[in-house]
C-alpha cells in the first residue's frame, strides 16, 4: 500500500470545522420561527403588561448556546406550567395556540427543518 499525503486548504478546514454547529443553530432557529405562532397568549387587555409574555418572552430569548449545544427555552416563569397543559382539556384563549409547542412543531416539521438547514449550509 502506497502512503498518501493530504494537503489540507486552511479554508476548507475551518469550514468543515465549523459547519456542523452552522447546520444546529439554523436547526434550532428555524425551529423557533416556525414555533413562534404556536406559543400561547394571553388574552388579558391590551393594556396589561403580561399580555403576550411568554410568547414575547420565548422569542426574545432566541437560540441559545452553550459551547456546541443549541436550545430552545421560554424563559418565563410560569412556561413549564404552560408547557405541560392538556391540549384537550385546556380552552386555549389564543385560536392555533398549544402546549409542548417546541415538541409538536419538531414533530410536525422536524424533518423539513433539517433539510432546509442543510441545503442553506451547502457547501
Amino acid at each position: 500500500m502506497k502512503n498518501i499525503t493530504v494537503k489540507w486548504n486552511s479554508k476548507t478546514k475551518k469550514t468543515l470545522s465549523i459547519l456542523p454547529s452552522k447546520i444546529v443553530e439554523d436547526i434550532a432557529l428555524e425551529t423557533l420561527n416556525r414555533t413562534s405562532p404556536t406559543i400561547p397568549m394571553s388574552s388579558a387587555l391590551a393594556r396589561n403588561s403580561t399580555r403576550g409574555r411568554l410568547r414575547r418572552e420565548t422569542i426574545a430569548m432566541g437560540v441559545q448556546n452553550n459551547g456546541n449545544i443549541y436550545f430552545l427555552e421560554s424563559p418565563t416563569y410560569y412556561s413549564k406550567y404552560v408547557y405541560n397543559m392538556n391540549n384537550a382539556t385546556t380552552n386555549w384563549s389564543t385560536p392555533g395556540t398549544q402546549s409542548k409547542w417546541f415538541d409538536m412543531t419538531w414533530t410536525k416539521d422536524g424533518k423539513s427543518i433539517t433539510n432546509n438547514a442543510v441545503e442553506r449550509n451547502r457547501l
